[in-house]
């Protein structure tokens, strides 16, 4: 471990988010900060910083001990700009993500590296979350875990560490002539602590208006066999659970027993002791789902683009020169 200021010299920061992020090399660089938020421009273009030594950064996933819970997922699209490159570069060797968590105090750096390397790592990463079949399409490399902000306390170097902001820079081993630049400029932040095991509901009924409750709004009424009476019917039910109000639900319902159909044929893959059969289990369903929609918003909605461009071409300039005739001189001829 090494203690440094936070040098902004050659770090493009790209925001700050409310979710997490991390993964791979050795030697944590932390760093005493203000509490400032991170900023970053990710419509300009930039020369980046050169690749680090090996060991310079600590992978984030060995730093953090990141899995499914604790962390969010981000992919890289690397395409070729106005003015191409020779070769494009490849993301984790000629490209690498450096992430910068804070929580305002101590600033902790480290290197991100692939989630997973194979279906079968994938797999691996999905049992974190209970989710026991096979529905979860595998949707191949490329995707990064990046630690979770404001939603777990990590244990790094021996004590407590809250991040409550994000930033990444990307040091490659590009020419000098040539420049990176970065779309959307922040990684998106999805990470959430509900869980049906190890998370919680809302503590009111205002926290349904969270993203993570709307995806499953809209998983819902959505569905094939979802309607929206059954999307009201949930909300009621969950608004007066977390009000701590008496429930109106009931088993012999109709509309009940069309949205446990619903709920479990949205649940397919998930731990089965966690998916809606009945009214007492409605909350738990709905994290089972919830969990599911979120998986599917990190695989679709985390991509960052990176535009890689080379140094313009040579101008050229045509001169016209004119060139002017001058006749020769009449000699006067003599006579007589």
């Amino acid at each position: 471990m090494r203690l440094d200021e936070l040098s902004r010299s050659s770090r493009l920061f790209l925001g700050v988010l409310a979710a997490g992020l991390g993964l791979g090399a050795t030697a944590t660089q932390v760093a005493q900060v203000s509490a400032e938020p991170a900023t970053g421009d990710s419509s300009d273009s930039h020369s980046p910083a050169s690749l680090p030594a090996p060991g310079t950064y600590e992978s984030c996933s060995g730093l953090f001990g990141l899995y499914k819970l604790n962390s969010d997922l981000v992919s890289f699209d690397i395409v070729q700009g106005a003015n191409p490159v020779a070769t494009l570069p490849t993301m984790g060797t000629d490209i690498v993500p450096i992430v910068t968590l804070s929580d305002g105090t101590t600033s902790v750096s480290c290197e991100a590296v692939s989630g997973w390397a194979d279906e079968a790592g994938f797999s691996a990463y999905l049992l974190h979350d209970w989710i026991v079949g096979t529905s979860m399409t595998y949707p191949g490399v490329g995707y990064f875990l990046v630690p979770a902000i404001d939603v777990i306390e990590f244990n790094v170097n021996g004590g407590s560490f809250l991040p409550t902001t994000r930033s990444v820079e990307y040091l490659t081993n590009l020419g000098l002539d040539e420049t990176l630049s970065v779309n959307p400029g922040e990684l998106v932040a999805l990470a959430s602590s509900y869980h049906p095991y190890y998370g919680t509901m809302p503590t009111n009924s205002s926290g349904l208006s969270d993203p993570f409750f709307t995806r499953v709004s809209a998983a819902i009424l959505n569905s094939l066999i979802g309607s929206q009476a059954q999307v009201d019917y949930l909300n009621q039910h969950l608004s007066l659970l977390l009000n701590s109000q008496p429930t109106t639900c009931s088993d012999q319902d109709p509309t009940l027993v069309a949205l446990v159909v619903t709920m479990q044929s949205l649940s397919t893959g998930f731990n089965p002791m966690s998916v809606a059969t009945e009214c007492s289990n409605l909350s738990e369903g709905t994290l089972a789902i919830g969990r599911i929609q979120l998986f599917n918003a990190e695989v679709s909605d985390t991509k960052i683009t990176l535009v890689v461009s080379g140094p313009a071409p040579p101008t050229t300039t045509t001169s016209m020169t004119s060139t002017t005739v001058v006749s020769d001189p009449v000699i006067p001829a003599f006579t007589g």
